[in-house]
């Protein structure tokens, strides 16, 4: 973007660095957004009139449909109501019909006579026998003629019946083979003598059919749809029919089009005129007409009303002009707010793209400083992206969105740098998983996200099989399995982290021991994941639990007993006389000086921890328990390689480093001391930090042969250790500057 003339916007030369002018003229980016912002206001404001208009007309019509689909619901309601009306009179005069009844012919005719009395609205009503013939047929106010049961059907042209008679009795033998009632057929005649028929099987005690009984209703009766129709107001010049699903108009608010077809009606399309169903129970408008319909299941009629659509077209055009000025008007406030705004919000990118103009030169500096010659990028797809920094610059000149660009383009490069490395992380983790002597993995959430070849080989998997699994398969059982989770929270949030043995199942299905080492790779969050290292020890816990080892070490903490540590001592302390007394035989001063130079003569610790009673007090004996067993493993960890300790009761311990200096010794003194003192336990919401005192005596003393004699002077110095204020190591120096024959001498009276 070109920046403004020193005249209008820039700063002059005069003006301190780094100052930045009060106003700054927006670039052409910025200014083609505030004219494409423009034009959309205008079109939403357009758009936002023609709808508003649009929404309230049909939101209008809406209400109109939904008020009338209402009530031509109450009407087919009602309508039903009254065909029930009907058929109740005609279902009692069924069951009053008995067979013995049927073989009467004389008191079935005054039965039905007094049927029709009671049912004043009936015109007709006719029985008709098993086979179909007709039995009785009686009119209102008259007898109907007597048939005898054998005698055949009559034909349409004998006297007494017309046109409706020969439809009634068409009716009652599809009522008698059917075996089902019929509700609603249409009789022939006109307007005014038409009928409606409606038929009921008569039925013996077992179910058999024994005949037929059908009554007809005149159609302008008032008993069907006169007292309904006037139970819903109507409007205006709306239409009210009632049509079959054959299409033929039952009842019309326009006389004239009783018993015409629907299809003829306007504002109803032919396909809702011959599948009424299909307007779905809601208004449609068609022709300037607005039409309702509603189903009555049982006689399968369609009740319709028919209105004119009133003019709302005229409303809404003039809605629309008062709404298409509101919006002209709003629109040029929002859009002098808009131009307003957009430069007020345009001045942070002007002025920092005059800020990416003026650092560009030191920008392209620097990358070309990050060259392959200048050897901060290697070879590569990087060091291509890093060429077109100064062509793009120049290209770019004056357009703070191009300088913009370059600034991001250098942030990619460096991500690419960081990708690079991160790269080169991964291959030394990869490389770290396929050659480490112990197994590695790393889970989240009881997930396995990464193993070595290692761990795989152990376990008897192959190097992919067991990513992306759940480390239950790994455990025998899920109760093994729970019981390991649960020792590895408790683990956690008393020390922040887990070092133990656990039992592991091989794809073979065999069992393997482990020493297990776990922490989270963030601390405090296992969440985040969790770095285990393991070993397989299956053989050496196999022959821990042999007799000999259960004798010899201490079954909290898996370290040597004070009988076993005692023996050991008491061994080296004799191989040291013997070897100080052949020395001495021989006369060779220097010899028997040698055997018990401290720089070789080893040193005896003595450990006793601080304040662990009063974590028995306040977490339990099992809080302190779990204290020894990590205090133990700490001290193990610490001098394997060098020497060996014991748990000589309660919370002391015993340390012998058999070929350490002195200084040496007491090196690894602190280290015990400040590796304690950091342990920090946190047991039922308390937290704990320990330490320990602790009493050093060189075994390079010969006046110190006896096994007694070394325990007590290590115990003195520790307790001097905790007079002095405990946390601390102190050393029992015995041996003094003694010439060589003082030392033999003291030697032969030993031996003496």
């Amino acid at each position: 973007m070109p920046l403004a003339a020193p005249s209008t916007c820039a700063p002059s030369s005069a003006a301190p660095a780094g100052v930045a002018p009060a106003w700054s003229m927006p670039g052409p980016l910025v200014l083609r957004l505030m004219g494409v912002a423009l034009v959309l206001l205008v079109l939403a404001g357009a758009a936002s009139a023609w709808l508003v208009a649009r929404s309230v007309q049909q939101d209008a019509l809406d209400r109109l449909a939904r008020q009338q689909s209402d009530e031509v619901d109450l009407l087919a309601r009602l309508f039903a109501g009254k065909i029930e009306q009907v058929q109740k009179p005609l279902r009692g005069a069924a069951t009053r019909i008995t067979p013995q009844l049927l073989a009467q012919p004389a008191a079935l005719q005054r039965a039905l006579q007094q049927e029709l009395a009671a049912a004043p609205w009936f015109a007709s009503m006719t029985v008709a026998r098993s086979d179909g013939t007709v039995l009785t047929h009686l009119q209102a106010h008259q007898a109907g003629t007597l048939r005898d049961s054998g005698v055949a059907p009559q034909s349409a042209d004998e006297p007494g019946l017309d046109e409706a008679s020969a439809a009634e009795r068409a009716l009652l033998q599809r009522t008698v083979r059917e075996a089902r009632a019929q509700v609603g057929e249409v009789l022939a005649g006109g307007s005014a003598a038409a009928h409606i028929a409606f038929s009921l099987p008569l039925l013996g005690a077992n179910g058999q059919v024994l005949g037929a009984l059908g009554v007809s209703v005149p159609l302008p009766s008032q008993a069907l749809f006169a007292p309904a129709v006037t139970a819903v107001p109507q409007q205006g010049q709306a239409r009210l029919l009632v049509f079959t699903r054959t299409g033929r108009i039952l009842f019309h608010t326009d006389p004239a089009r009783v018993l015409g077809s629907v299809r003829d009606e306007a504002g109803l399309r032919p396909d809702a005129a011959c599948a009424p169903a299909a307007l779905g129970g809601r208004a449609q408008v068609q022709g300037g007409y607005l039409a309702s319909c509603a189903d009555m299941p049982l006689p399968q009629w369609t009740v319709a009303r028919v209105s004119a659509v009133p003019d709302l077209l005229g409303a809404g055009a003039a809605l629309r002009r008062g709404a298409g000025q509101a919006a002209v008007a709003a629109v040029g406030g929002c859009a002098l707010l808009l131009v307003g705004l957009l430069a007020w919000l345009a001045q942070p990118l002007a002025r920092l793209g005059r800020e990416a103009q003026r650092v560009r030169r030191p920008l392209d500096a620097s990358a070309a400083a990050a060259a392959p010659g200048a050897g901060l990028l290697p070879p590569g797809p990087a060091a291509q992206a890093a060429q077109p920094w100064a062509e793009t610059g120049a290209a770019a000149k004056g357009d703070e969105v191009a300088a913009l660009a370059d600034w991001l383009q250098r942030l990619q490069q460096e991500g690419l740098r960081q990708w690079q490395r991160s790269d080169a992380l991964a291959a030394q983790l990869q490389s770290i998983l396929e050659h480490a002597p112990v197994g590695i993995a790393v889970s989240r959430q009881g997930v396995l996200q990464l193993l070595g070849r290692q761990a795989c080989q152990m376990l008897g998997y192959g190097v992919h099989e067991l990513q992306g699994r759940s480390a239950r398969r790994l455990h025998p059982s899920d109760a093994d399995y729970a019981h390991w989770r649960t020792r590895m929270q408790t683990e956690f949030a008393a020390h922040g982290v887990l070092d133990g043995e656990a039992r592991f199942v091989r794809k073979d299905g065999s069992l393997m021991w482990a020493q297990v080492q776990a922490r989270p790779l963030q601390p405090g969050d296992a969440e985040a994941g969790i770095l285990w290292l393991f070993e397989d020890i299956t053989a050496q816990r196999e022959v821990r639990h042999q007799q000999e080892w259960e004798r010899t070490h201490d079954a909290l903490t898996q370290l040597c007993n004070r009988a076993s540590f005692e023996q050991r001592l008491g061994l080296l302390l004799a191989e040291r006389g013997q070897a100080a007394e052949i020395a001495a035989r021989s006369g060779n001063v220097a010899v028997v000086h040698a055997d018990f130079d401290p720089a070789e003569a080893g040193v005896l610790l003595f450990l006793d921890l601080d304040h662990l009673t009063l974590v028995n007090e306040v977490a339990g004996h099992g809080a302190g328990d779990d204290v020894l067993r990590h205090v133990a493993r700490l001290i193990d960890h610490q001098v394997r390689q060098t020497g060996w300790a014991a748990r000589l009761g309660g919370d002391k311990f015993g340390v012998v480093l058999p070929r350490c200096s002195l200084a040496r010794g007491q090196a690894v003194a602190e280290q015990l001391r400040v590796a304690v003192q950091a342990l920090e336990a946190t047991y039922h919401g308390h937290s704990f930090t320990l330490s320990v005192s602790i009493g050093l005596v060189p075994l390079g003393d010969a006046h110190w042969h006896d096994l007694r004699t070394v325990l007590h002077a290590a115990d003195m110095a520790c307790y001097e250790a905790k007079r002095a204020g405990r946390n601390r190591v102190l050393t029992q120096q015995v041996l003094q500057d003694r010439g060589d024959a003082a030392l033999t001498r003291g030697l032969r009276a030993r031996q003496a």
